[in-house]
């Protein structure tokens, strides 16, 4: 498994980027849930 603490060490902004990109990731993926349960109730 990759290990984003040994990328860090090696390149703490892009440690960063990928918490980031995570981040972003989780809300559009909550967002998008949230969208279709507005359909499905429709």
């Amino acid at each position: 498994a990759h290990n984003i603490e040994d990328d860090s060490r090696m390149n703490p902004e892009f440690a960063d980027r990928i918490k980031q990109l995570d981040k972003e990731a989780s809300y559009y993926r909550n967002e998008c849930g949230k969208a279709q349960a507005e359909v499905d109730r429709l």
